[in-house]
């Protein structure tokens, strides 16, 4: 029987490195010591903690994926959110914690084993131009392989000031010699020199500027039609019994 993913021997450091591999050819930079925001480094997880966390590390290595896709991404902090399974905590039937569902929640309650919908929750922050940004979330929206849910999306724009009105002007044919306040005299020489162009900076209001921004996506990962069976079973059976 194979290990979990996130336990087996170099699989952690094996995802990682194909991330960087895909970001140094997208020009997809990547916070200093980036390991996923994984804390195994040394050491394996517990036995508990190891299968939820193969699931996620298949589920996050998909969302950098998407990033390295598109590509010109400035990656300025990754966060994941900690399993209960890491801290030898056991899910609770609710979910809550602190008012906000806990990773995890979802039918089956307290100590069922994998519930048919495990959640967890990862932040991305970056700076990229607004195009990137929109790739993104469509194709966090479109993945075929792991279900998400963009719970949060913040923005802002890298320049906060406005273009000011006289700033850049159309260029302006006018004859030589001319005053360029007053019109031309249309009963002047026959043979006219050909006019000159008065070169004016054309200035784009919108669109060229870089845009930062923070993700927080939730992973989805349901149990499969099987489990799911025998989870009513056992149900049916409890309930019988009693």
């Amino acid at each position: 029987m194979s290990k979990p993913l996130i336990q087996s021997t170099g699989r952690r450091k094996e995802a990682v490195a194909r991330v960087m591999s895909k970001a140094a050819a997208a020009r997809v930079t990547l916070p200093d010591k980036f390991y996923l925001d994984f804390k195994y480094q040394s050491s394996p997880p517990s036995d508990a903690a190891a299968p939820v966390l193969g699931r996620q590390l298949r589920a996050i290595e998909q969302i950098m994926d998407i990033v390295t896709t598109v590509g010109g991404i400035d990656v300025k902090d990754f966060k994941r959110e900690e399993l209960p399974e890491e801290s030898g905590s056991r899910r609770s039937a609710s979910g809550s914690q602190g008012g906000r569902p806990r990773p995890g929640s979802g039918a089956g309650g307290e100590g069922s084993g994998k519930r048919l919908v495990e959640k967890s929750s990862v932040i991305i922050k970056f700076s990229s131009k607004d195009i990137a940004l929109r790739q993104v979330l469509n194709a966090l929206a479109e993945s075929k392989q792991q279900f998400f849910i963009v719970r949060r999306v913040d923005v802002k724009n890298d320049n906060v000031e406005s273009p000011q009105k006289t700033a850049g002007a159309p260029a302006l044919n006018v004859p030589a010699g001319a005053d360029a306040g007053k019109p031309a005299d249309p009963a002047g020489p026959a043979a006219a020199p050909p006019p000159t162009t008065r070169q004016g900076s054309l200035v784009y209001a919108f669109g060229l500027e870089k845009i930062e921004a923070i993700i927080e996506i939730e992973i989805l990962d349901f149990a499969d039609p099987e489990a799911r069976k025998e989870k009513e079973k056992e149900k049916g059976a409890k309930g019988k019994t009693k």
